[in-house]
């Protein structure tokens, strides 16, 4: 529904994405499109749309058309109702408005200018719910996040279940090595998944969530941004270490994933491998 801001989520550039979805959010609730990143899907997605994409260059954020995407990626767009007729002065409002917030500046006079062009959109009131090992019916038309997990003892792991507002499928993310790494690894695993991070309820919903599971008292506040940044270093190949595997995360319930696990396991018994390679596929 326009006008509105959509952000444009990368994969490949989580830390770009965080920063600008925590900048926008501080004055929108945005949109988030984490399918049409790629260069021919925008310009099939956005051909005759009334919109204009915002975009770091040289570390300046500048205004373009989509014919100027395959130049420069954009990480977002401002979009308006096709035949409504915004002028050439009032495009340069939102320019000068997303350097000033990028800059860190509050500037009451632009931002009142904008909220004019892009009204503030009336939002329903948001709720957290942390649970452990509760099971509970999670429909499309929930308004709270819903979060449970549980500890498998024998393969030494964990699986978080996280279902978000609106959304069709869960997210449960699978901590390896549990008894050593415990809960930390959760809390920046969601972020590869390209629908994650991009809402600033996210970030509320795991703030809330560390406070409920006692982190803060092991490990002060929750810092995502340098969070993110030391994990993604931490999977970087080093000549002085191992690296950490990637973050595994399934779009599947708990129960879903070892479901599929099971069905994995049984495929190699049928195949009748020998102990060695049973080991290797062992989840």
């Amino acid at each position: 529904m326009a006008p509105c801001i959509t952000l444009l989520v990368d994969p490949k550039r989580p830390l770009l994405n965080l920063h600008v979805a925590k900048t926008l959010q501080k004055y929108y609730p945005c949109f988030a499109d984490g399918e049409n990143y790629q260069v021919l899907l925008m310009k099939r997605k956005y051909h005759g749309a009334n919109c204009k994409f915002f975009g770091l260059d040289s570390d300046e954020w500048l205004m373009y058309d989509l014919d100027t995407v395959e130049c420069i990626d954009p990480s977002f767009v401002v979009s308006f109702d096709v035949g409504k007729r915004i002028a050439r002065n009032e495009w340069t409002t939102i320019l000068k408005w997303v350097r000033k917030i990028f800059e860190g500046e509050d500037d009451y006079e632009l931002n009142e200018a904008v909220r004019e062009l892009i009204p503030l959109p009336v939002l329903l009131p948001e709720k957290v719910t942390a649970v452990n090992q509760i099971e509970r019916k999670c429909t499309e038309q929930d308004k709270e996040y819903f979060f449970k997990y549980e500890v498998d003892d024998e393969y030494d792991r964990a699986l978080f279940e996280v279902k978000k507002p609106f959304t069709d499928l869960p997210y449960t993310a699978v901590i390896r090595n549990f008894k050593e790494r415990g809960f930390l690894p959760f809390f920046t695993a969601l972020y590869v998944c390209t629908s994650w991070g991009v809402c600033s309820t996210d970030h509320q919903f795991l703030v809330r969530l560390w406070d409920h599971l006692n982190m803060k008292s092991k490990y002060g506040e929750l810092d995502l941004e340098q969070r993110l940044k030391e994990n993604i270093e931490r999977c970087l190949p080093r000549e002085d270490y191992v690296p950490e595997p990637e973050p595994e995360v399934y779009r599947k319930s708990i129960m879903e994933v070892k479901e599929f696990w099971a069905g994995k396991q049984k495929r190699l018994d049928d195949l009748d491998v020998d102990s060695g390679e049973r080991k290797r596929f062992k989840e």
